[in-house]
């Protein structure tokens, strides 16, 4: 049995490939009064994705046992039982401040996205068992 839990709150791109690129000449991140500078549209800010959020909140629970009962001392009738659950609520907030004021952009370019996922499952097998011993040797008829 296990159950494990995970709240993840992060940007909601990849910025390490983006500063990785980032020329060391290249303009300053931020401007005077500590806004995001887009250096009169000459280049894309790498940190504007720092603007935008994506949050994960995981719960998921993987449980299973066996039962068994011994019919004769060489037949046994035995079930092994599993259940897991899954809940997954993840959110990504794309503001339209992550574009360059310059393009124009306004409120209409900003987006939310939502995943809501619930999953459950369920599984019995259930299983005969009949061991016959001759002699030296032994079968085992599984059913």
């Amino acid at each position: 049995t296990g159950y494990g839990i995970q709240n993840n709150n992060q940007p909601s791109a990849d910025l390490t490939s983006s500063s990785k690129y980032l020329a060391p000449n290249a303009p300053a991140l931020y401007d005077a009064d500590g806004n995001l500078n887009w250096a009169n549209n000459t280049w894309l800010n790498p940190l504007r994705n720092l603007v935008a959020e994506f949050r994960s909140n995981t719960k998921d629970l993987v449980s299973s046992t066996t039962l068994s009962y011994e019919i004769l001392p060489d037949l046994t009738i035995k079930s092994n039982f599993g259940y897991s659950d899954l809940q997954n609520i993840e959110t990504r907030i794309n503001p339209s401040t992550i574009y360059n004021p310059a393009s124009g952009a306004t409120s209409a370019l900003s987006a939310l996205y939502l995943n809501n996922t619930q999953r459950n499952s369920w599984i019995i097998e259930p299983q005969i068992n009949w061991e016959i011993n001759l002699g030296t040797s032994k079968i085992d008829v599984i059913l």
